[in-house]
C-alpha cells in the first residue's frame, strides 16, 4: 500500500553556513481515513520535544561561544 511521508527539519541558519535536522518523520498510507488526519497526540509531543531541543542546544553552544570570546 502506497504512503506519503513528511520529513519536518530545523534549519539553522549562522554567519558559518546553514545546519539541518531532521525533527521527525511521519508517515501515512494514503487509504487512510478521516480519523488519521492531522497530527496524533504522540506526534506532536515528540516533535515538541525534538523542535525544543534542538533550538535549545543551538542556543547553548552560541551562549558558550559568545562568552568563551568575552
Amino acid at each position: 500500500m502506497p504512503k506519503r511521508v513528511w520529513r519536518l527539519t530545523l534549519v539553522a541558519e549562522e554567519a558559518e553556513g546553514t545546519t539541518e535536522t531532521e525533527l521527525a518523520r511521519i508517515e501515512r498510507s494514503e487509504a487512510s481515513g478521516l480519523a488519521d488526519l492531522g497530527l496524533s497526540l504522540e506526534e506532536v509531543k515528540h516533535l515538541t520535544a525534538a523542535l525544543q531541543a534542538g533550538i535549545v542546544t543551538a542556543q547553548v553552544a552560541t551562549v558558550g561561544e559568545c562568552r568563551r570570546r568575552a
